[in-house]
C-alpha cells in the first residue's frame, strides 16, 4: 500500500495462478482516506510507460455508486473494475486514484504484482505464437 502526502492510500486484492491464468480479471481496489478531511475520487486506473495511463471506466463501488465518490476522513471505499483482459496489464507500472483536487495516489500490492507478472508472460507467449 502506498500513501500520498494528502493521506489517500490504495491497495488491491486479487491473486492469479500463473499456471492457470484467466483471460480476464475484475479488480477490487480499496481507496483509504487517511486525511482529516474528505476527498473525492474522480478517476481510477493504471500507469504505464512514460506518461501513459489506462483509465478504469465504469468502476463501481460495492454499493453500486459510480465515480466521482466522496470518501470521508478515516474511511475507505472499495471499487470494482469491469472485466479487463489479463493482457491489458502487460507493461503496467502502478494503480492510481486521482482526487478532484488533482492529487494522484499510487498503489501497489503483491496481488497487482501477480497480475502484472501473468499479463507479461501471456503477452510474451502471444507474441511468440504470432511470429
Amino acid at each position: 500500500m502506498y500513501q500520498t502526502p494528502t493521506g489517500v492510500a490504495t491497495h488491491t486484492n486479487v491473486r492469479l495462478d500463473p499456471s492457470d491464468a484467466p483471460r480476464a480479471v475484475r479488480l477490487g481496489i480499496e481507496v483509504l482516506n487517511l486525511s482529516a478531511f474528505p476527498v473525492t475520487i474522480d478517476e481510477l486506473g493504471m500507469t504505464t510507460a512514460g506518461s501513459a495511463r489506462k483509465v478504469f471506466v465504469d468502476s463501481l463501488t460495492a454499493d453500486g455508486r459510480n465515480l466521482p465518490v466522496r470518501i470521508e476522513p478515516r474511511d475507505s471505499v472499495k471499487f470494482y473494475t469491469i472485466m479487463l483482459e489479463t493482457t491489458e496489464f502487460a507493461g503496467a507500472l502502478d494503480l492510481y486514484a486521482d482526487t478532484a483536487c488533482g492529487t494522484r495516489s499510487i498503489g501497489t500490492s503483491p496481488a497487482i504484482e501477480s497480475v502484472k507478472t501473468v499479463a507479461n508472460a501471456l503477452a510474451t507467449a502471444n507474441a511468440g505464437t504470432h511470429s
